[in-house]
């Protein structure tokens, strides 16, 4: 008859489930922490903070035109440079007039680099459009 000896764990170390970088969080710390955690989440969601905007070629040039002949509402400009959108393209323009954008000023802007930017916008527009009627054409 074999004789195998019992499995142990040492007494100096705790028996645990999983990888030693495995992190839980208690139950009473989640609930104490949760009504701290709920407003903070309402105000992110209510000025979209952390999140990005589907914004569309048109929109995009709507911003710049308007910036360029001085029409947009006070906080226009403050939103367009501010909110990220989720096109990778359209971000890139939208990086691009904020280096040219004003600074300080509306006169600080680099108004011919933006009229560009517009153009380019405006040339974005134009190919969605003309995709979304191909693609409506087909089906």
């Amino acid at each position: 008859m074999t004789h195998t000896r019992p499995v142990t764990r040492p007494r100096n170390r705790p028996f645990h489930r999983g990888s030693s970088a495995s992190f839980a969080v208690p139950v009473w710390l989640g609930l104490l922490l949760l009504p701290l955690f709920l407003p903070v989440a309402a105000l992110m969601q209510l000025f979209r903070i952390g999140q990005s905007a589907d914004r569309n070629a048109e929109e995009v040039a709507g911003f710049l035109r308007d910036f360029i002949e001085d029409r947009g509402e006070d906080w226009d400009w403050d939103e367009f440079e501010s909110v990220t959108i989720t096109d990778p393209e359209l971000e890139a323009l939208r990086l691009e007039a904020v280096e040219a954008g004003p600074r300080e000023r509306r006169e600080d802007a680099d108004f011919e680099k933006l009229r560009t930017l517009l153009a380019r916008a405006e040339a974005i527009d134009r190919a969605d459009k003309a995709a979304d009627a191909a693609a409506d054409r087909r089906a």
